[in-house]
């Protein structure tokens, strides 16, 4: 029995299983059958998968002393196969047997095979952070921006990779005013979602509200008003570090 590379190290990718089967006694063997549960994901101790292995066709079904066949059949990958698979070398394993029946009708079954294969998977997080303008009419002046008047920030991350990211979270650095820490008051930051599957995005937002320091630090700058925020993600496994990507946003 041998096992291909899935066709995408993804879910939707595909496994192709092929199997030889040889009659190496000296009676006929026939109704010819392969029995196979499908592939389990990280290791011998792995998860079964979640998908089914499609039906098993074989070229023929009865075998003369010395013949052979091959047999074939396909599984698809599932998000949960690839997350159980953890990346790990040779972690989907696939055992099978073969059975038919001799001229006595007698059940003979072929000691098990087994075949290993990768599913190379990508962890992978993105932020992009934005900045609003600052607001002119919550604060003492309702014509220029002033103490009490807020910053609103989103915070938009990507599940960029192939696994599913769990306990997802934005920690912001705080805002910088011409370099100069703010000493305004940021809100906590609102997440729609701690997980993500690959592909997915969430907006994240915070509002920021100004110091009378943070307008006389930042007055009259250009993108004086710097933020920096890192996004966590944390891919499958036990005791696994989470990844991260850092942006700006400058007003």
């Amino acid at each position: 029995k041998t096992a291909s590379a899935p066709s995408v190290n993804a879910a939707g990718g595909v496994i192709t299983y092929t199997y030889k089967v040889y009659n190496r006694g000296n009676s006929e063997i026939s109704s010819i059958v392969i029995n196979d549960a499908g592939p389990t994901f990280g290791g011998f101790a792995g998860t079964p998968g979640s998908n089914s292995l499609s039906p098993i066709a074989c070229g023929i079904t009865t075998l003369a002393p010395g013949d052979s066949t091959e047999c074939s059949a396909t599984y698809t990958l599932s998000q949960a196969d690839v997350d159980a698979s953890l990346g790990l070398v040779d972690s989907v394993v696939n055992i099978a047997t073969v059975s038919g029946v001799n001229p006595a009708n007698t059940p003979v079954t072929s000691s098990p095979d087994t075949a290993y294969t990768t599913v190379t998977v990508l962890d992978s997080i993105q932020l992009e952070k934005t900045a609003g303008i600052p607001t002119v009419v919550l604060g003492v002046d309702p014509l220029q921006a002033d103490a009490g008047d807020q910053i609103s920030y989103t915070f938009e991350v990507t599940n960029t990779g192939t696994t599913t990211l769990t306990n997802v979270n934005v920690v912001d650095d705080g805002l910088l005013f011409n370099g100069i820490a703010g000493t305004g008051t940021m809100s906590a930051i609102s997440c729609p979602s701690p997980s993500l599957l690959p592909g997915e995005s969430i907006t994240c937002t915070s509002i920021y509200t100004l110091s009378q320091a943070d307008v006389d630090n930042g007055a009259a700058i250009l993108n004086g008003v710097r933020n920096d925020a890192t996004a966590f993600g944390t891919p499958p496994g036990i005791d696994v570090t989470p990844i991260m990507d850092t942006d700006s946003a400058f007003t």
